[in-house]
């Protein structure tokens, strides 16, 4: 019974030395900086979206193809754009054929108002002629009434017709003001042409948008990379706002590092970092791209037993643009 009683005291004796020790470890592990710092990894991706609305009617691609930058990915039918471009060729044939009415009209008016102007001008340089006659007349007739030559009712026939070839110099003067004044307000329809011109460029510009949009029925990938998702199949009707692929660019990646406040001035940015991967094959090299100034707070948290305070931590982006390297991927840094 001694011996039975003596074994069980020597066995809990042996169970609380195992935990203490393990627990006075895990204390100085925690206290003591880790030797490795585990990240893990991103890379560039983006959505692929079509600039128009419309039924997809093929596609080119599936998921975990590689596609090049330009390659084509899927394509939109065009009977939208179709419409719009009979529209536009509709109102620009329509607006042509106003320009060429308005030119039209404006060269009659003007043709017109010019033959006025011309008509009015001989009419004026007759009255003219005729006015220095009469003032000629008047002005004889006048030296021979002085002279008794001729009688008062004589000069006053001669005055009578001077004043007459006045009156019509006067109106044909006026009748030529007149035809300027009609050829000067005939610059409307010159104003009017170009109104014309404008709306015919406007419309041109409308036609070549809808070139344009003809073009975005074809969707290309923007950049090298893979498919890693399709979110559409052919036959979906989409918006601009609806999103067909996944397209991820193995060649721009990165890992990010969680580094205690501790351990930030062991790295800088520009530094070449030494990497390897959970499997411990794969071994890359980056850079440190940017070091994030805002922490992340208790990363760590504090315990009663070690009673030290919460430790925070920093982002470290290492840049690697290493095809070998996949989102998801867990990578480790040692410590120099």
């Amino acid at each position: 019974m001694k011996l039975h009683f003596y074994g069980k005291i020597a066995a809990a004796v042996l169970v609380a030395a195992v935990g203490a020790g393990i627990f006075y470890y895990q204390v100085s592990q925690a206290k003591e900086p880790d030797q490795e710092v585990w990240g893990i990894a991103d890379a560039k991706e983006s959505m692929v979206h079509s600039k128009v609305s419309g039924r997809v009617v093929h596609l080119y691609v599936k998921e975990g193809d590689f596609v090049e930058k330009g390659q084509l990915l899927a394509k939109i039918d065009q009977d939208v754009q179709n419409t719009d471009r009979l529209q536009a060729e509709a109102s620009i044939r329509a607006q042509y054929a106003q320009l060429q009415q308005t030119i039209i009209q404006a060269n009659t008016d003007r043709q017109t108002l010019e033959s006025s102007v011309s008509t009015a001008q001989a009419a004026l340089d007759q009255a003219g002629t005729s006015l220095a006659l009469a003032q000629k007349d008047e002005n004889r007739y006048a030296y021979l009434l002085s002279q008794g030559a001729i009688s008062n009712q004589r000069y006053d026939d001669a005055k009578a017709a001077r004043d007459n070839a006045q009156a019509a110099y006067d109106a044909a003067g006026a009748q030529l003001e007149s035809a300027k004044a009609g050829l000067l307000k005939n610059q409307a329809n010159d104003q009017l042409i170009d109104a014309a011109k404008e709306q015919m460029e406007v419309l041109k510009g409308k036609l070549d948008a809808v070139a344009i949009n003809e073009n975005e029925t074809e969707i290309r990938a923007p950049f090298s990379g893979m498919i890693t998702k399709k979110y559409v199949e052919e036959g979906t009707i989409i918006s601009p706002d609806i999103s067909l692929f996944s397209l991820q660019d193995q060649k721009d990646n990165w890992v990010r590092f969680k580094v205690r406040e501790t351990d930030l001035p062991l790295y800088h940015v520009g530094q070449e970092i030494h990497m390897t991967g959970r499997d411990k094959k794969l071994s890359i090299t980056g850079h440190i791209e940017s070091i994030n100034q805002k922490p992340d707070y208790a990363v760590i948290r504090a315990t009663n037993e070690r009673g030290d305070r919460d430790i925070t931590a920093f982002d470290v982006k290492v840049r690697t643009n290493n095809d070998q390297v996949w989102p998801g991927m867990r990578f480790y840094m040692k410590k120099e």
